[in-house]
Order: structure tokens, then C-alpha cells, then sequence
């Protein structure tokens, strides 16, 4: 992922609003109850060694750059850039969040969020599809913005289309953009039906999945859990490794979803990367 994220190149916040007034815009301070999650947002938020890392530069130096929000309709606000950076100030026990306030319209908020956090050292192939999805629709819209964007849907501007200038920003061929959008529709289609077949295996006592029914919050983690038990079988594992090494390489798997199914473990640990 690092040789990827130094070929995007995306837009400033400049680009967007123009340079900031004489003597830098002003932030504020924003209780962290006060800050919510933008809808939608495809990027994670976890708690792993870099987000630890983050806590403790903030308990030392604080929050260097603020994130940016927006109003919400029904008070508070919504992040649009600083998710992580409201994670590391809670575990590193502050109350507040220097913030910019931008009054931005949904696209705009869109293109800023997705922007903001491609530049991320690591982003999962489903985080980028997504991702790229929600900023392709928003670029459509804004059709009538010449600096960021081509006419709505099929027309164009300049010869270049909506896809063509995405792909360019990000560093991507037009069919991977493709590929990556066309993932978020299988999503789309295969979680429904994933948990209505557990909902039904569930009830029929087919699968044991303690507090399914009783419980929103574990029902949500067992629809989104993963199998990490045996492996499944394997009929030519040549075979299957080079092809785990094919759906990498088109970013349809990351290393270690081909390693958790192939072997139970990391990559590296199983040679794998000897057919790259």
C-alpha cells in the first residue's frame, strides 16, 4: 500500500476554498460529544500499534493539524476530516478537538473525506472502493465545477470524463477504478443475503450465535465476523496460490485475507509472495 498511496495526488484543501485568510483561519475547540462520524464513512477507525503511536504523540505535542467539520442539522458536528485524530485525543484522555468549521454542502464534504484520507500510509482495497465510489458520484453531480469535475454522467469536459479524472488523482487505471467500484455492488448485494441465510440458520438452531436475536450490537458483529477456524479444502494448492497472487494483484484481496484462508496465517509465513 505505501507504493500506491505516493502515486495519488489529490487536491488540496486550497483547491477547494481558496487559500486561507492572512494570519491562518482561526479553529475551535469542540467537545468530543460533540463531534460524530460522517455517514457513510468507508475508511476504519481501529485501535491497532499506529493508532497507540497517535494517542501518544497527542498526550505530548496535542492535536498539530485540526480536523474539519460541518454543522449538523440536529446540533453537533459531522466530521468530515479527523476521525482518527478524535480516536488518538479520546485514548489519550482529552475532552476536546481543535477543529476547522466549514459550512459544506454534501458533495464538497464528500470530496474533502475521501481526499483526506487517501493519503493515508494504509488504505484496504475495501476502503478504497468506497471510497472512490462515493467521490465518483460526488464529482458527477458537481458537474458544473470545471477545477474538479466533467459534466454530469457521459458528457464531457475537455475530452476526460468523471472516471478518467478520478483515475488520474489517485494514480489509477481507468479499469482498476472499475474493478474497485464494481467490489462495492457485489457488497451491496451479497450482505443482504448473507444475513438472511444466518438469520434463517440462526432460528433454525443450524449455527449457534449467542444474543442473534436479543442483542443489535452482536448481531451486527456476528454478520460482519469472519471464519478463523480450519481452513477450507484444498484441491491444488500451486494452483490456488497463484491464483490468491492474481485477485492480490488486481486488489480484490489484501495479502493476509489469501493467507487467513490458504493457511490460518500471515503471508510471509507461508512463501507466498515467491510467485510475485
Amino acid at each position: 500500500m505505501r507504493g500506491s498511496a505516493g502515486k495519488i495526488q489529490l487536491a488540496s484543501l486550497e483547491d477547494f476554498f481558496g487559500a486561507p485568510p492572512p494570519g491562518g483561519e482561526a479553529f475551535q475547540e469542540i467537545p468530543l460529544a460533540a463531534l460524530h462520524p460522517f455517514k457513510g464513512h468507508p475508511f476504519h477507525v481501529t485501535d491497532d500499534e499506529k493508532m497507540r503511536e497517535m494517542a501518544e504523540s497527542v498526550t505530548q505535542h496535542g492535536i498539530l493539524v485540526p480536523g474539519i467539520v460541518r454543522p449538523r442539522p440536529g446540533g453537533g458536528y459531522e466530521l468530515v476530516s479527523g476521525h482518527r485524530r478524535k480516536r488518538a485525543c479520546e485514548l489519550a484522555g482529552l475532552d476536546t478537538m481543535p477543529v476547522f468549521v466549514r459550512d459544506l454542502d454534501n458533495d464538497e464534504a464528500v470530496l474533502i473525506m475521501v481526499d483526506s484520507n487517501l493519503q493515508r500510509e494504509r488504505v484496504l482495497p475495501s476502503e478504497k472502493a468506497f471510497a472512490y465510489r462515493m467521490k465518483l458520484d460526488a464529482m458527477k453531480r458537481q458537474g458544473k465545477r470545471s477545477d474538479l469535475t466533467c459534466v454530469p454522467v457521459a458528457h464531457k469536459l475537455n475530452g476526460k470524463k468523471s472516471r478518467d479524472i478520478l483515475a488520474e488523482q489517485v494514480g489509477e487505471s481507468q479499469d482498476q477504478i472499475r474493478r474497485y467500484i464494481r467490489l462495492t455492488y457485489v457488497s451491496d448485494f451479497c450482505q443482504p443475503v448473507y444475513e438472511m441465510w444466518l438469520s434463517e440458520a440462526v432460528a433454525l438452531g443450524r449455527v449457534k450465535a449467542p444474543g442473534f436475536f436479543s442483542d443489535p450490537l452482536r448481531r451486527a458483529a456476528w454478520c460482519n465476523a469472519r471464519w478463523i477456524g480450519p481452513v477450507q479444502g484444498s484441491l491444488d494448492p500451486l494452483k490456488e496460490a497463484k491464483a490468491a497472487v492474481l485477485l492480490i494483484q488486481n486488489g480484490l484481496k489484501t495479502h493476509n485475507q489469501a493467507a487467513r484462508e490458504m493457511g490460518g496465517g500471515d503471508w510471509d509465513e507461508y512463501g507466498y509472495t515467491k510467485f510475485f
